[in-house]
């Protein structure tokens, strides 16, 4: 039987299975708010509920590794520092105001300096790309300007400075506490995230190549027809309502594929600047292994690159079949498309198949066909070619005015070639060969770094 797309299904409703991440990030919070919480019970202890708020406000991330819980509490020190050197130098010439000249005229200094710093704060974040890539500590120093500066609204003398400087002491404590709770208690390694995130990649990748390929050999065949994409994009049902039996549940499902591959291509990109703080990594360069955490790093990359460029490739192919349905692909064409989709579906998908190295033999022999369709088409627009070379100056006119007015009465489903389909079908053939090639050296490159892990 020909393979069938793999369905995106809701998961069920009820009891689900318990999920160790849930219970590592309850553990995680639950060890530093009880540690935290420990400093109300220290007799005489002032302003013990920041320690508490901070580690709450540190803590406080799910999916966050502990490189991200570490750099997240070093811009918190940071912005906690710079906040109050700010929020208490201020609030003592605020004093001295109030000393000299009464409470009047220190109000409205303390309400200029607060709108001030406000404004030349949010200017400058916008303004530099240096500052908006600290925004965190920003708006960290932005809370703890106002945090050190409130005392010295309220009180006066040194009962003031007192409160400034224990909040900030405070706050200081409650950033430890959170990081040293992410670091032992189920630390979250960011290699190990960065490695899950590749197989999530390769995974999708492998769906939204099969989900392209068989839409694709359906479309051509005619069976099918591309929904609007419009309402593609302005529906509000998530990527798990796909549904079994719609007419436009293959085009639905191919667009979602990609796109949600391409969404957290873009999240795992964004961790790699976070290895640096990965305690793991710190401890594994004093043993001296620095050259492996290099390569490692090197070949995550090139994994993550692959899977992009084959993200692309099904995106490219997809826009093909969705604009253009009037490509003359025989039988066998069409049954080598899907084929090639069930392949690549079949073989990236983590942990690799026992029977992965004869799937990617079989790609690599449907390759071999695909060049030889290319072959043939590539004849076929050559002739196409020089029939156009040879017509008059009026009948191209008139292609052209043709298609002008296609475009101007606004109709979908353009021809990607303004003489024929069959520099598009070429195309698109070139385009199948690259999705073969490219899957072949992401399962290759996936292999070399993950290993195999067979099942």
């Amino acid at each position: 039987p020909a393979p069938t797309l793999r369905s995106i299904r809701r998961t069920s409703c009820g009891i689900s299975k318990i999920r160790p991440k849930a219970v590592h990030f309850a553990a995680r919070m639950s060890a530093a708010l009880t540690l935290s919480s420990l400093f109300w019970l220290i007799p005489g202890y002032p302003q013990g509920t920041w320690v508490y708020i901070t580690a709450l406000m540190v803590s406080w991330f799910p999916a966050m590794d502990a490189a991200s819980v570490i750099k997240k509490t070093i811009q918190r020190i940071q912005g906690t520092i710079m906040g109050a050197i700010l929020g208490i130098l201020l609030g003592y010439f605020s004093y001295v105001i109030d000393t000299n000249q009464g409470q009047a005229k220190q109000a409205i200094f303390l309400g200029v300096m607060i709108a001030l710093v406000t404004f030349l704060y949010t200017f400058l974040f916008v303004q530099y790309r240096y500052i908006a890539s600290h925004s965190y500590a920003g708006l960290v120093a932005l809370m703890t300007f106002a945090i050190a500066l409130e005392p010295f609204y309220v009180d006066q003398g040194p009962s003031a400075w007192n409160k400034a400087l224990l909040r900030v002491v405070n706050v200081m404590i409650g950033c430890i506490v959170g990081g040293i709770v992410s670091l032992v208690v189920f630390p979250k390694s960011t290699k190990g995230l960065v490695r899950d995130k590749l197989v999530s990649q390769i995974n999708l990748a492998g769906e939204a190549s099969q989900a392209v390929m068989m839409w694709s050999a359906k479309v051509f065949s005619g069976q099918g027809a591309p929904a609007f994409l419009g309402s593609v994009l302005t529906e509000c049902r998530n990527s798990g309502d796909i549904r079994e039996g719609e007419d436009d549940e293959d085009d639905i499902a191919a667009y979602k594929a990609y796109n949600k591959g391409i969404k957290q291509w873009k999240d795992t990109k964004g961790l790699f600047p976070l290895m640096q703080y990965d305690a793991g990594l710190h401890c594994a360069k004093k043993l001296g292994i620095k050259k492996h955490e290099a390569e490692f790093n090197k070949q995550a990359a090139i994994v993550l690159a692959r899977a992009f460029r084959l993200q692309t490739t099904a995106v490219l192919l997809h826009s093909i079949a969705r604009n253009d349905q009037g490509h003359d692909f025989s039988g066998d064409e069409l049954n080598t498309f899907s084929f090639i989709g069930h392949l690549i579906g079949t073989l990236l998908q983590f942990p690799f198949s026992v029977d992965s190295e004869e799937i990617a033999n079989d790609l690599l022999d449907q390759l071999v066909y695909v060049r030889e369709f290319a072959l043939d088409e590539a004849v076929d627009v050559a002739e196409s070619a020089r029939a156009i070379s040879n017509g008059d100056a009026s009948s191209m006119t008139l292609m052209r005015d043709a298609l002008r007015l296609r475009l101007a009465n606004g109709e979908g489903n353009m021809p990607l070639s303004l003489y024929s389909s069959d520099n598009s079908s070429l195309l698109f053939l070139q385009l199948v060969e690259h999705l073969c090639l490219r899957a072949l050296r992401l399962y290759y490159a996936s292999k070399e770094l993950l290993g195999g892990d067979e099942k």
